[in-house]
């Protein structure tokens, strides 16, 4: 068997997205993200090299990297911790030391033709412990993937919690400018609709 032709198929399949995203092998131009690499290797010395690096053009804090094998039996191990042998615990690794700075989709690609190939997706949002399974077991668009990514009920709690503590600091700092409690929801309002004028947000600074 051979793991380039493996590599072919996901080459083939992104490259006619090419528009809408950053398709990179084994290292990255992107400066942060070749410095996650550093010390990402799957035998635990040195680098790592995924096989791609794929980053959206419309979604610069979101990116997929993706690991091949060969052979289908080595698709994904039971304890997802066999990092060298298998194309799902590669993928994984690597999304675990991107995540520091993106969410990170992972996935993990199997199989010397169309017909037998096997996917796995796994989502991995920054500053999480854990990644979740997510999609179907093929290969999708690029804005599938993205909407998919934004839509998820993990990125959507992400998100919800950033919010919770933003808005604690804010509540603090309107506290500390002594401004009332019942007015600093107009005022938060307030200032939202006006930053969607385009004349004032670039002017009010």
């Amino acid at each position: 068997m051979n793991e380039r032709i493996t590599e072919n198929i996901v080459r083939k399949h992104f490259n006619f997205y090419s528009e809408e995203c950053t398709i990179e092998e084994q290292k990255s131009s992107i400066q942060k993200i070749d410095k996650l690499l550093k010390n990402a290797s799957k035998k635990g010395i040195k680098r790592g090299y995924p096989e791609f690096i794929i980053s959206s053009l419309k979604n610069p804090d979101f990116i997929i990297v993706v690991e091949c094998k060969a052979n289908i039996a080595k698709h994904q191990s039971l304890t997802l911790d066999k990092y060298d042998e298998y194309a799902v615990d590669g993928a994984l690794l690597y999304a675990s030391f991107l995540s520091k700075e993106y969410d990170v989709l992972a996935i993990g690609v199997s199989g010397q033709n169309l017909k037998e190939l096997k996917v796995s997706h796994y989502l991995y949002l920054k500053g999480e412990k854990k990644p979740a399974p997510i999609f179907c077991d093929e290969l999708l668009n690029i804005e599938s993937y993205i909407n998919g990514y934004l839509k998820s009920p993990e990125k959507f709690s992400q998100d919800y919690n950033a919010l919770r503590g933003f808005s604690r600091e804010l509540n603090v700092e309107l506290h500390h400018h002594k401004i009332p409690e019942k007015d600093r929801a107009l005022l938060i309002s307030s200032i939202l609709i006006a930053l969607d004028d385009k004349a004032f947000r670039k002017a009010y600074k």
